[in-house]
């Protein structure tokens, strides 16, 4: 389907050595196209990363796991059937993307837990990427998804808190904080942060983010267990909620004890940590385009993109509910304008 946003071009990829690797190893290596950025997957009482750039150490052994339902977990303990490595060269012609073309150039290890999932590991030039891929044919619930971020040293972080929108309740929130200046070891225990989140390490920067979120709470950031780290944190599946009032969005009054629930073999989101050595390379990351799922729009030629208006954040000075709405003769000199800009 040739208007899919993400078209992958054959004549592009070009695949390197796919080969099995031997799963009595511990401690698998991974290292990034230029061989700066290294990660280091370790399989033994539980599944964990670390990673390095420049020969520098940037993130310690940080533990990933998901909790099931049933109160089992899929942490790295169960016995580790196959790890494959693969090398990837190709192309992605974007579509509505500040470029035409993405390069997608990665190595990965994916590693095999048997029937229920496997992990997938890339290390791409700009960072490292994992997810967990569900192989469960009935439907289960996930409890808990753990993701650490342990890094080797404190460093100045850019975080947006989340602020309560009703009562005390950290998810309900309008995502719209000013982000602001704390070093990590400074994130307090009882408060959580939207992702993305920025760390400014000497040469470095960092970017704490996600992708493919579908069928999935999104991600937040809270205070880690040990001085400066941080770690995920995952709204619980809303079971009961009621309209708010002239409002678009709905009050939860009462979360399940699950986060989400899985329906059969799919991939989860994406944790993503985007490295540069200055603010510069971050801003020609395209580490959440290139590994979002393709669009499921077929046909995208009525599609014309441009520049949008909204009086939410146009105009506050206008009349209606919290001095927000505009006038119908405010709109019409709106349409008049977007006309004479074509």
């Amino acid at each position: 389907m040739k208007n899919i946003v993400h078209i992958i071009s054959s004549a592009a990829v070009i695949l390197f050595a796919v080969f099995p690797v031997s799963v009595s190893a511990k401690d698998f290596i991974v290292k990034s196209p230029d061989r700066n950025l290294e990660c280091t997957v370790s399989v033994e009482d539980g599944l964990y990363y670390s990673l390095s750039y420049d020969g520098k150490s940037l993130i310690d052994d940080s533990r990933i796991a998901l909790t099931l339902g049933d109160g089992s977990s899929w942490d790295g303990t169960h016995e580790l059937v196959k790890a494959s490595r693969k090398s990837v060269r190709s192309v992605i012609q974007a579509q509505f993307y500040t470029k035409s073309q993405v390069s997608d150039r990665y190595s990965s290890l994916l590693l095999d837990f048997g029937s229920d999932y496997d992990v997938e590991f890339r290390v791409y030039d700009e960072g490292v990427a994992w997810r967990f891929v569900t192989k469960r044919d009935e439907p289960f619930r996930i409890l808990e998804e753990t993701a650490q971020f342990n890094f080797a040293e404190d460093m100045p972080s850019l975080a947006a808190n989340a602020r309560f929108s009703h009562k005390t309740d950290p998810w309900q929130c309008t995502f719209e904080a000013m982000y602001t200046s704390l070093d990590l070891s400074e994130f307090p225990s009882d408060k959580l942060y939207y992702s993305p989140v920025l760390v400014k390490g000497e040469n470095v920067r960092m970017v704490i983010a996600e992708s493919d979120a579908i069928g999935y709470p999104g991600m937040f950031l809270g205070r880690g267990e040990k001085e400066h780290s941080l770690k995920a944190s995952f709204s619980n599946y809303p079971e009961k909620m009621y309209p708010r009032k002239g409002h678009q969005t709905h009050y939860i009054m009462e979360y399940a004890e699950d986060i989400a629930r899985i329906d059969g073999p799919r991939s989860l989101p994406w944790r993503i940590i985007c490295v540069g050595k200055n603010d510069a390379d971050l801003l020609n990351n395209d580490m959440v385009y290139r590994l979002a799922a393709p669009s499921r729009v077929e046909d995208v030629s009525w599609i014309r993109p441009g520049t949008a208006v909204w009086d939410y954040w146009n105009n506050w000075n206008g009349v209606g509910k919290g001095g927000w709405t505009m006038k119908f003769e405010d709109y019409q000199k709106f349409i008049d304008i977007a006309a004479e800009c074509g």
